[in-house]
């Protein structure tokens, strides 16, 4: 999925075969990451990663209420969303 508005991720995610999602937080043009995560209900991969370029106590705390598993803070080295994709793969292998 490679939508730039939140309306085509939800029109792509219906048949997307995936299990997990990574959404940037704010820039979507119509809405944002959080709404996203919401309106996908029950077609929401398993595991939803959000990424911003703010990470304040409060964002952390609503991209976990909404159902993100991550909130990474822009730059986002490497190594650390590696390790995120394997904490994500073990996770889902573990179902």
């Amino acid at each position: 999925m490679g939508g730039r508005s939140k309306e085509e991720a939800l029109n792509e995610i219906a048949n997307a075969n995936c299990d997990v999602l990574i959404s940037d937080i704010r820039l979507l043009s119509d809405g944002n990451g959080w709404d996203l995560i919401r309106e996908m209900g029950k077609l929401r991969p398993r595991h939803a990663i959000a990424i911003s370029g703010y990470g304040t106590k409060a964002d952390r705390e609503k991209s976990a209420q909404v159902g993100f598993r991550q909130h990474l803070v822009k730059p986002i080295s490497s190594k650390k969303l590696a390790a995120v994709f394997e904490e994500a793969d073990a996770q889902l292998r573990a179902r």
